[in-house]
């Protein structure tokens, strides 16, 4: 089998959601007639190993790879491993990571050409002339070696109708997988889809770097495109929710009550979960939503400090953060609360208050994370310059991150120390409710009975902690490490 396009994502966690970049890369490429396949392996596959027999089984003309600030060692690995195997191999590296710095990623040895920005078209547009031999200098949007020197051409603008992109392409990815059911919507154990409905983001958060992408300006998909997406997702992959990924899914009233409108006529009552600002809802917007199925709204809250708050730019205040959490509760939506330490003017008084307000807030779901500068935001400009950033920091998140790469008032071990005890600190009731659903108990069993070893070492687990639930999510997060590496 030979094909014109493999599309790597170097992938470093196993949760289930989907690389929606490179799907939307094939959808597009799949209209122009140029053959694409999807290679998207979990963490702990042997990722160059496998890329090389890949390459002897497809012979692919070009490899795509995308790639966050953390995949990018991991990239820059398999890009090598390519051009080591067939120096006749174009690499083009794409994503968040090569948005913010560009020039480090082009001048990589083993790097043909970056994909600055939005990738759809650049990687349409590019393809098409390599795969012809023609000259690619006129290209929007990449950058390129010549004489040593990295080139950069003239920068693509954002795609402004967001319904010219065909759906996704998730047919190339493990559907099975990927639709199985999970508790991406936590507490719930569901098949969920992952889908986006806009682009771009006003806010100024100093943390975030999305703007180098999808730039500040939000443009909307049309809400019957949307909705044509879900109801592809239900007759093909018969899901039962949707968790909607847009950085801000409530900046629209009008948007919004469309879009509740139209999941109501829909023949299956859809579950679904999305991203908010608690400075976007009114009592009309959470009716609605509510009536047309959202179970779940997740906010970014940072701190209970409005000093740094303010810091950060995050634009709202503690009162809008009760207010929303309030308001959200009266119409029996569960919350999530996201909080960040190690900011910016953050002291220990301040964690206090953080804590204090998760406790207050009572969410159904409260998480901790730890601040990491990513390259392209505003926060890595200030780190560099004030020397916060540390030697032997990793990129990593969530509670995997052991090695905090900023420091500014607190250690890294005291970081670290600080996001365990606070996370130990507020209940997070909605987990429990996954050990009591039925679908997870049949397929917990189902599990149990095929991988006895597993089994024992979650009942170690479970006995170390006292605790059924530690048990089921030891299993559950077992569960999730077994996905095929399919090649269509």
């Amino acid at each position: 089998m030979n094909i014109d396009v493999l599309l790597v994502n170097p992938r470093t966690d196993d949760r289930q959601k989907p690389p929606l970049g490179l799907a939307y890369i094939s959808a597009i490429l799949k209209k122009e007639g140029i053959s694409t396949r999807i290679y998207d392996p979990l963490p702990e596959d042997k990722m160059k190993e496998r890329l090389i027999e890949l390459i002897d089984l497809l012979s692919p003309k070009i490899i795509g790879i995308t790639a966050t600030t953390i995949q990018m060692p991991i990239a820059f690995e398999l890009a090598k491993a390519a051009k080591e195997k067939d120096r006749g191999i174009v690499t083009v590296i794409g994503g968040a990571h090569v948005s913010a710095v560009p020039e480090e990623v082009a001048g990589n040895e083993y790097v043909d050409f970056a994909s600055i920005g939005e990738s759809e078209y650049t990687a349409r547009e590019l393809f098409k002339k390599i795969l012809a031999n023609e000259d690619t200098s006129g290209v929007q949007g990449i950058a390129y070696k010549k004489n040593n020197e990295v080139i950069f051409t003239e920068k693509r603008q954002l795609i402004q109708n967001l319904d010219e992109i065909p759906y996704p392409a998730r047919e190339l990815l493990d559907e099975k997988w990927y639709f199985k059911r999970g508790s991406l919507i936590r507490g719930l154990w569901l098949k969920t889809a992952i889908m986006i409905t806009s682009r771009g983001c006003p806010g100024m958060c100093i943390y975030c770097a999305s703007n180098n992408t999808f730039g500040r300006k939000i443009r909307r998909r049309s809400v019957e495109n949307v909705i044509g997406e879900i109801k592809e997702l239900i007759k093909k992959y018969k899901i039962d929710s949707v968790y909607f990924c847009d950085d801000t899914m409530t900046t629209d009233k009008d948007w919004m009550a469309e879009f509740c409108s139209g999941l109501m006529k829909l023949d299956k009552k859809l579950i679904w979960a999305c991203n908010s600002r608690v400075n976007t809802l009114n009592e009309k917007m959470l009716s609605e939503m509510k009536k047309a199925g959202c179970v779940q709204i997740e906010f970014g809250c940072e701190s209970g400090s409005q000093k740094v708050l303010n810091a950060l730019k995050k634009g709202i205040t503690i009162k809008e953060m009760r207010d929303a959490f309030a308001l959200t509760k009266k119409f029996g939506i569960r919350t999530m609360a996201n909080f960040m330490i190690g900011c910016p003017e953050e002291t220990e008084e301040d964690l206090n208050m953080t804590l204090t307000l998760a406790k207050e807030l009572n969410a159904d779901y409260t998480d901790f994370w730890i601040t990491t500068p990513y390259p392209g935001s505003e926060l890595y400009r200030i780190a560099k310059e004030k020397g916060w950033l540390k030697q032997g920091g990793t990129w990593e998140h969530g509670h995997r991150l052991s090695k905090p790469i900023m420091e500014i008032n607190f250690t890294a071990e005291e970081l670290v120390n600080h996001r365990d005890n606070l996370y130990r600190q507020t209940f997070n009731p909605i987990l429990k409710n996954i050990v009591l659903t039925p679908s997870f108990v049949y397929d917990v069993s189902k599990f149990i009975v095929t991988h006895p070893g597993t089994t024992i070492n979650g009942a170690k687990a479970g006995v170390k902690n006292k605790s059924l639930m530690k048990f089921g999510l030891y299993i559950e997060e077992q569960m999730r490490g077994i996905k095929k590496d399919i090649i269509l």
